[in-house]
């Protein structure tokens, strides 16, 4: 834990990104991350509704908090609907099954 003037120093520093005005910005960026991360959900359970909807839950978590960072600390970034590997594909990892 920071102390002293290294705690001024850093506070000085992060308290500008962390005023009324840039935290209802950030809150804007993260309900349009949610909203997408549940859009994303709900068309992929639309696609595969006579099986289920298989989840693997770290990835879909891990992506989602990194576009909730990304999108607040960047002002962008929107990694949640990936080209890459699908958050449907079934791995050795915790999944859940939405019927």
């Amino acid at each position: 834990m920071m102390k002293d003037s290294r705690w001024k120093d850093m506070r000085s520093t992060l308290s500008p990104a962390f005023t009324g005005s840039k935290m209802r910005q950030m809150l804007q960026l993260m309900n349009k991350i949610t909203n997408d991360a549940t859009a994303y959900l709900k068309q992929q359970q639309k696609q595969s509704a006579s099986q289920g909807l298989e989840i693997d839950v770290k990835n879909f978590a891990t992506r989602y908090s990194n576009d909730i960072i990304a999108s607040t600390a960047f002002s962008g970034g929107e990694l949640f609907p990936s080209t890459g590997k699908k958050e449907t594909e079934k791995s050795n990892l915790c999944t859940i099954t939405f019927t």
